[in-house]
C-alpha cells in the first residue's frame, strides 16, 4: 500500500493546525451545548474528574498499545517510529483520524452520560488532548528551560531512550499504576531529545 499521502498529511503544517482547530471547536461547542442545556450552570465535579481520568488513561493506552504495540497496524507503528527517529519533525495524526475519534467520543459520551453531561465530559476530554498536544510540542523545544518543563522533558526523554517506559506525557500516574514508569533522574536535565538513542 502506498501511504506516502498519509506521511504528507501527517507532516503538513495545515494538518497540525486543522487538528488543533477541530479539538478546540469540539471543546468549545460542547461547553456551549452544556452551558445552554445545564439546569444549574455548575459543572458536575464527578463528570469533570471522570473526564480527566478517562483522557489520561486513553493517552496511556493509545501510546502504549497502539503506537508501540506489537499487534498495532504497521502504518501507525511506522508513523510513531518516525517521531522517535526524529522527535523535532512535527508529525500529527491525520485530521481524518482525529475527526473519527471526535464523532465516536461525542456519541459514546452522550450515550454514557446523557445529552447534558455527555458534552461536558467530551469538553474535558478535548481539553486533555489540547494539554497533551501543547505539552508534547513544548518538551521537544530544547531552547525552553522552564523548570517544570525540564521535568516533563526528562520523563519523556526517558521514553525516547527506552520506548517500553513512560508512555504518559501529561501524567505519569498510569505508568506508575501499570509498572512502566522509569525515573528520569538517569537522564541528564540538559538532554537534547534529538541526540537520544533510537529504538
Amino acid at each position: 500500500m502506498n501511504d506516502t499521502w498519509i506521511d504528507a498529511v501527517a507532516t503538513a503544517r495545515w494538518n497540525r493546525w486543522l487538528c488543533r482547530a477541530l479539538g478546540f471547536a469540539t471543546g468549545a461547542g460542547c461547553v456551549w451545548w452544556w452551558w445552554d442545556h445545564s439546569a444549574t450552570g455548575v459543572p458536575s465535579p464527578g463528570i469533570v474528574a471522570t473526564g480527566v481520568v478517562a483522557y489520561t488513561l486513553y493517552e496511556y493506552v493509545v501510546h502504549r498499545f497502539l503506537f508501540h504495540g506489537r499487534r498495532a497496524p504497521a502504518l501507525v507503528r511506522r508513523g510513531h517510529g518516525l517521531h522517535h527517529r526524529d522527535p523535532h519533525t512535527h508529525r500529527s495524526m491525520p485530521f481524518v483520524a482525529v475527526a473519527v475519534q471526535v464523532v465516536a467520543l461525542i456519541t459514546l459520551s452522550v450515550a454514557a452520560f446523557g445529552p447534558t453531561d455527555g458534552p461536558l465530559f467530551t469538553a474535558v476530554f478535548a481539553a486533555g488532548y489540547a494539554v497533551y498536544g501543547a505539552l508534547h510540542t513544548l518538551v521537544h523545544r530544547d531552547e525552553l528551560t522552564w523548570p517544570w518543563l525540564v521535568r516533563f522533558r526528562m520523563t519523556h526523554g526517558r521514553h525516547h531512550d527506552r520506548p517500553g517506559a513512560n508512555f504518559g506525557v501529561t501524567t505519569s500516574v498510569w505508568d506508575r499504576v501499570f509498572g512502566t514508569f522509569e525515573p528520569a533522574d538517569r537522564v541528564a536535565p540538559s538532554v537534547r531529545l534529538r541526540r537520544l538513542p533510537q529504538p
